[in-house]
C-alpha cells in the first residue's frame, strides 16, 4: 500500500466517522471551534468521493458504448451500467456526496448564526 492509498483512506474514514458524529451530536449545543473541525473532515471527505466519483464517470464512457451496442436504446445501456457494480458505488457515491453536501450547508449556516450571535446581531 502507497502512501497516497493510505491518505485517501484516512480520508474516507475521518470522513464517515463527521457524518457519523454530526448525526449524533447536539447542533444546538455545537461550538464554532467543533463546527470547524466538521466543516474540514467533510471538505476532505467530499473531495475524495468527488475523484472517486470522477473515476468511476470515466470508467461509464469505457464501458457505455459496449452496452449500448447490446442494447435498443439508451435508457437501456444506462439501467444495464447501473446493473454493475461500478454503476452501484456511482450511485451510492451521488447519494453519499447529496447528504455530505447537505451536512456542510448545515455546518456554515450553524457557523453563521453562531458568529451573528458572537457580535449580537441574532
Amino acid at each position: 500500500m502507497n502512501s497516497t492509498e493510505t491518505i485517501l483512506e484516512l480520508i474516507y474514514k475521518f470522513g464517515q466517522r463527521a457524518v457519523q458524529e454530526y448525526a449524533n451530536d447536539n447542533v444546538e449545543a455545537l461550538t464554532p471551534n467543533r463546527v470547524d473541525n466538521y466543516l474540514s473532515m467533510l471538505a476532505g471527505y467530499s473531495a475524495a468521493l468527488e475523484e472517486e466519483m470522477g473515476n468511476l464517470e470515466l470508467r461509464e464512457l469505457d464501458v457505455w458504448t459496449e452496452l449500448r451496442d447490446k442494447t435498443s436504446s439508451d435508457k437501456q445501456a444506462d439501467r444495464l451500467w447501473e446493473q454493475t457494480e461500478d454503476g452501484r458505488r456511482q450511485i451510492k457515491l451521488k447519494r453519499t456526496l447529496k447528504g455530505v453536501d447537505k451536512i456542510i450547508s448545515a455546518c456554515k449556516i450553524r457557523l453563521r448564526r453562531l458568529e451573528n450571535e458572537a457580535y449580537n446581531k441574532y
